[in-house]
């Protein structure tokens, strides 16, 4: 009787046993499993990561407008932090005409920027700032714009624009080539302008 007992208890005994081994090995297979999918989550993040970088790349070029008095006018897609001068060579460069005394070739360019590279003959000691350098949106009313828009034109500083207010207001603007009528406005400057300019805000 007592040896049947023994015998009874150690079968629960191996059973038992073998029920610990087993949940054992199904609990390291979970854990291998765990660490599977930690490693997949790791990759996809890898991509993630190149898929950023592909983006700081573009973000590294940037777009100018180049017109005036260059050999090949037109949008170019230059590196960030490219010079004024990269970009002269890239537009296959200045034409005869070209005033170089009013370009700045170390300036660094702007995304979105357009460039008028302007004539000779159009600058003025207080006028450089706007010749060389000018984004335009919209044609400029001469006979409504105040000081400030109309310093805006290519080869318009603020002594001109105010010659220009002045004129205004004794006769208006009824065609652009007018503006040739006020003082220091000769051809090649309205050249430059002209573009740039209306009598009717349009």
């Amino acid at each position: 009787m007592d040896i049947d007992k023994i015998k009874k208890g150690l079968k629960i005994f191996l059973i038992v046993i073998l029920i610990i081994v087993f949940i054992n090995i199904m609990n390291k297979d979970f854990f291998n499993q765990s660490d599977g999918e930690v490693k997949v989550d790791r990759a996809f993040d890898t991509g993630s990561k190149d898929s950023l970088s592909e983006a700081d790349a573009e973000e590294d070029y940037i777009y100018t407008h180049i017109t005036g008095e260059i050999k090949k006018p037109g949008v170019y897609k230059m590196k960030a932090g490219t010079r004024m001068d990269d970009l002269v060579k890239e537009a296959g460069g200045l034409t005869e005409d070209a005033d170089i005394d009013l370009i700045n070739l170390s300036e660094k360019l702007v995304d979105e920027e357009r460039i008028i590279v302007p004539a000779k003959g159009a600058s003025e000691a207080d006028e450089t700032s706007h010749a060389a350098s000018s984004v335009q949106t919209k044609k400029i009313n001469i006979n409504t714009a105040d000081l400030y828009e109309l310093t805006s034109i290519p080869s318009v500083g603020e002594k001109t624009a105010q010659k220009i207010i002045d004129y205004r207001e004794k006769k208006k603007f009824k065609k652009i080539e007018d503006i040739m009528n006020i003082e220091g406005i000769g051809e090649n400057k309205f050249k430059n302008m002209k573009d740039y300019i209306s009598v009717s805000g349009k």
